[in-house]
């Protein structure tokens, strides 16, 4: 890849990058933006104007860990099942766990899109999401019925969403 230009007019948001060795470099949404590559084409590190983090894989590929650089303080930690399907994000604020967030699967294996996810902070849930889908004899999804709740207690929000998707096979 020598350059990327994505442009979503209805979020009004770009992003431009360009290559420089191993190294993405550019803007999103009219500020910097760096990408350092490891030599699998992964993103080592990410700069821009927040600050700069380090991520870290599991020997899968699969990411395991996002640290705040400097400094190396672990923000979020990754876990996954034996089909490689997230399992279990731990975000951490000063060292501990601020928030979790835990997918479960009817069947990983055979339906991995029919799942229902749950963030807690503080042992309470804010955001559940459950899908459900139909699919097709070579197991791709084929239509999803995704419903999100967020919120606590009266403030919450319930979104509904049905999704399909069309795939030839040649």
């Amino acid at each position: 890849m020598a350059s990327l230009d994505i442009r979503d007019s209805a979020q009004k948001k770009v992003l431009q990058l360009h290559r420089e060795g191993n190294a993405l470099i550019g803007t999103q949404n009219g500020k910097p933006l760096s990408l350092k590559l490891n030599d699998n084409c992964r993103v080592q590190k990410r700069k821009d104007e927040l600050g700069e983090v380090k991520y870290a894989y599991w020997p899968n590929g699969l990411l395991k860990d996002i640290f705040f650089m400097p400094g190396g303080q672990r923000i979020a930690h990754h876990e996954y099942n034996a089909s490689g399907l997230p399992q279990q994000v731990d975000f951490y604020l000063n060292g501990k766990v601020a928030s979790q967030t835990k997918v479960s699967y009817e069947d990983a294996e055979k339906r991995p899109f029919d799942y229902k996810l749950v963030t807690e902070t503080m042992g309470v849930a804010f955001l559940t999401a459950e899908s459900h889908c139909r699919y097709d004899e070579k197991l791709t999804p084929v239509a999803c019925d995704m419903t999100l709740v967020t919120g606590l207690g009266s403030t919450q929000q319930t979104q509904r969403q049905h999704v399909t998707t069309e795939v030839s096979y040649y």
